[in-house]
């Protein structure tokens, strides 16, 4: 299954310059694919469960994260000390990856999945078989089209002998 990259490699050597990159890859230039995948799936990580993949390859700061992670694995593919600026910036990103992961944060430029968006819905007691709260269909915010329905399953059970 091919992987979505969100960054491309001029992304990489504009922000470490074209000299650095290439310092990093002489050796073996396929490198440059592997890195931008690394990073891709790193991303995926920490995002994926919460936007898709469509929504993140659209976003200007995922491909901008994601740089900064393939910079930092970039960095540190022969064992060289990682630049310090290098790694304030990939911690960062990382930081705020699992903000937006915990659902602190979300994404600056991509629309919360509507699966993800909270729904209002009434409810009522009911006190039989066991006194329990239960959604009144039809009175949701919104429309249930996208939406996980969270009624009783209980509603259709007979409880006859």
């Amino acid at each position: 299954m091919p992987i979505t990259t969100y960054c491309t490699w001029p992304d990489v050597t504009n922000r470490l310059s074209a000299a650095g990159a290439a310092f990093r890859v002489d050796d073996d230039p396929s490198t440059k694919t592997d890195v931008l995948e690394s990073a891709a799936v790193e991303v995926n990580g920490y995002l994926e469960l919460r936007y898709g993949t469509t929504a993140l390859a659209a976003s200007n700061w995922v491909r901008f994260k994601t740089r900064d992670v393939a910079v930092y694995l970039l960095c540190l593919r022969r064992n060289h000390p990682v630049p310090k600026s290098v790694q304030a910036r990939y911690d960062a990103a990382v930081e705020q990856m699992e903000q937006i992961a915990a659902g602190v944060l979300n994404l600056p430029d991509v629309a919360e999945p509507k699966e993800n968006a909270p729904v209002l819905s009434n409810q009522r007691v009911t006190m039989w078989p066991f006194p329990r709260p239960q959604n009144v269909e039809g009175t949701s915010t919104g429309t249930r089209e996208g939406y996980t329905p969270h009624n009783d399953n209980l509603d259709n059970f007979d409880y006859s002998i």
